[in-house]
Parts: C-alpha cells; sequence; structure tokens
C-alpha cells in the first residue's frame, strides 16, 4: 500500500475528509440561504450546491435545521474571529468590544432562526 493510500484510510485522513466535507456543506449552505431563505433553499439544492448526496445533511447535521444552525455558528465565529484583539504589537481594544460581541452573538442567534422554532 503506498502512502498516500494508507494516510486516506487512516482515521486522520478519514476525519480530514469528513471535515474538508462539513466545511463545504456551511459554505454552499450559507450561499443557498443567502439567495434563497430557509424556505427557499430546500435539502436536495443544498446537497446539490455542496456536492454531496442528500443523505448528507442528515449525518452531518441531522436535519436542515441543523445545517442552518451550523451556519449561524459559523458566521458568529468569523465576526468573532474578526473581533477579537490583535496578538501581538497593536493599541488595545476599545473598551467594550468584548460585550457588544457577546451581545450581538445572543442577538443574531435568537433572530435569524426562521419562524419554525
Amino acid at each position: 500500500m503506498s502512502v498516500s493510500k494508507a494516510a486516506q484510510a487512516s482515521p486522520t485522513g478519514t476525519y480530514a475528509r469528513g471535515e474538508e466535507t462539513r466545511r463545504r456543506m456551511i459554505e454552499a449552505a450559507i450561499e443557498m440561504f443567502a439567495l434563497r431563505g430557509y424556505e427557499g433553499a430546500s435539502t436536495r439544492l443544498l446537497a446539490e450546491s455542496a456536492g454531496v448526496n442528500l443523505p448528507a445533511i442528515q449525518y452531518y447535521f441531522g436535519s436542515k435545521e441543523g445545517l442552518y444552525r451550523a451556519v449561524v455558528d459559523h458566521v458568529i465565529e468569523r465576526i468573532a474571529e474578526r473581533m477579537a484583539p490583535p496578538l501581538h504589537g497593536s493599541r488595545p481594544r476599545r473598551r467594550g468590544t468584548t460585550c457588544r460581541a457577546g451581545r450581538f452573538s445572543r442577538f443574531f442567534s435568537r433572530c435569524s432562526m426562521p419562524s419554525w422554532r
């Protein structure tokens, strides 16, 4: 067995592929939910746009709602990363930024959920 085949067969290789698939699904879902809204983005369309089979949504996220929640979490994480202070040699963050980030996260997670909740 070649090294590349062995790496693909290892649990680490499987994990990396799974994380890549999950990431691809979230990125495609961001676009589909933005273009069509929650109701307009069918699971078939979501799977097709991510290049995965339909059961992959159930496998990775449990449901369309689970995928939507993962999208919201992903967006909040990206915003929090951008709001985080730099690690080296820069001026300190303005007072209250952390509090605003927390309030924004709570607001976004409550308000962005579709009416089916």
